[in-house]
């Protein structure tokens, strides 16, 4: 179960609504800014209970303070009054103090920056989410009869949920930032298995030189396999850079076991006479031919900050770099996001876009004037206010990504236009598929 969206779906756009009145935000500001909110005070919550001791702390703080889902029956109420709305911020920085203590001010100041809210409304903000995020979770245990074991796992599972939702920088402020190491753990895992094939290749190699023309034929597959998997990892080194990081050993493994594959081939064909040379020098060419493939599949430009970013070849990241790098300085351009994608019904981008992502925000980190609107779109298909409002809620959540990687507010503005704006015909599939997208237009070169 994914607490964050739980909470959302039961609470999330009418909490945005009132506390946006409160403190005096638009409501689609305030649902972003809760969107950066929620995660971080789950970390909180995940930083301090660690153990079933720390947990039974947890149940016992929620007991005391009444967080056993009470407040979530009529939120409306909370802001009824000034003595209500009063106490609501009191209790909030009860909670907040037990959760992120002296971190608070720090976790405040990054919110700040990461949505665009001054100081004074995140910090009301911030108050009020947290003993709503609190009672939520202390009905879940209530209703679950959750002791501190149950309760404890129930929080651990909420880790992966955490790191996906969580502002650039959270994880290093509050404390967690080891929960990275799972990255380095699978690149080790893909390197030790890139070592093992390189010795499966060698002594298929090896069997090649004995039994002759027959062991061709064993050692072909092994060779394909050596050159996805070395495909693969610089694909991987190209991704972004904690990957990047991580995979080197791997790559570095893979490329020792192509040096081994290359010198096989050689003692076989060598061994087994011209037919296998013929098919041996044949199979270089076809490694060859993939290689370049693989390479030409793929760009990179070392930008004026003095950056290298990787892209895909025709992509949207390299439209818009070779504009970028172009002299129409006076000519706006549209681009559409072509890796970009979101969960079906939502504005929660997925995890697989973030390589586009991240490259646009490198290319406005190196383009210090550009500026640009992004604009979200949909098809035709059902009630055209909703979607209006989910095309609305798509491009806030790009700004917010970009934002929440050292963007500033002021260069990007974001708009939905629902199903008003259509590049192809809604009639069929292949159509309402162009229809749905996002793009960027460059409004300041």
């Amino acid at each position: 179960m994914n607490l964050l969206n739980a909470f959302k779906d039961l609470a999330g756009d009418q909490l945005a609504d009132l506390a946006g009145n409160f403190i005096g935000a638009s409501k689609d500001e305030t649902a972003s800014a809760m969107d950066q909110i929620m995660p971080s005070l789950m970390g909180g919550l995940l930083g301090k209970v660690t153990n079933e001791s720390s947990a039974s702390g947890f149940l016992d703080f929620l007991g005391n303070n009444n967080l056993d889902g009470g407040l979530l029956d009529n939120i409306g109420d909370l802001f009824g009054s000034p003595e209500k709305s009063s106490g609501l911020l009191g209790m909030g920085g009860t909670v907040l103090n037990f959760l992120l203590g002296n971190r608070s001010n720090a976790v405040i100041d990054l919110l700040t920056k990461v949505t665009g809210l001054d100081n004074t409304k995140m910090g009301s903000l911030i108050k009020i989410a947290a003993p709503l995020l609190m009672s939520f979770i202390g009905r879940k245990a209530k209703s679950d009869s959750l002791g501190a074991g149950g309760l404890l796992g129930l929080l651990n599972s909420q880790r992966d949920y955490v790191k996906e939702a969580a502002p650039a920088g959270l994880l290093g402020s509050l404390g967690l930032s080891g929960w990275g190491d799972q990255v380095a753990n699978v690149a080790n895992k893909v390197g030790d298995s890139a070592r093992d094939a390189a010795d499966t290749v060698g002594r298929a190699a090896s069997d090649t030189v004995d039994a002759g023309k027959s062991g061709l034929q064993k050692l072909l597959p092994w060779l394909i396999l050596a050159l996805a998997v070395l495909a693969l990892l610089y694909f991987l080194r190209g991704c972004g850079d904690d990957v990047a990081d991580a995979a080197k050993g791997a790559v570095d493994k893979t490329e020792e076991m192509a040096k081994k594959t290359g010198k096989a081939i050689g003692d076989a064909a060598e061994a087994t006479g011209e037919a296998i040379g013929d098919a041996a020098e044949a199979t270089g060419d076809a490694m060859k031919d993939a290689g370049e493939a693989v390479v030409d599949a793929f760009k990179s430009i070392k930008l004026p900050n003095g950056q290298e970013i990787k892209y895909k070849a025709n992509s949207m990241i390299a439209d818009l770099s070779d504009y970028l790098t172009g002299k129409e300085s006076d000519v706006k351009r549209r681009f559409t996001f072509d890796g970009l994608n979101f969960k079906t019904g939502s504005a929660q981008i997925t995890e697989n876009s973030s390589a586009q992502l991240d490259n646009l925000v490198s290319l406005m980190k190196a383009y210090k004037n550009m500026a640009i609107r992004v604009e979200g779109h949909t098809d035709n298909t059902g009630d055209a206010a909703a979607n209006l409002k989910l095309s609305n809620q798509r491009a806030l959540a790009v700004k917010q990504y970009l934002m929440k990687n050292g963007i500033a507010a002021a260069r990007v503005s974001a708009k939905g236009f629902g199903q008003t704006q259509p590049v192809a015909s809604n009639d069929t599939e292949e159509g309402r598929a162009e229809n749905r997208r996002v793009d960027v237009y460059v409004t300041k070169k």
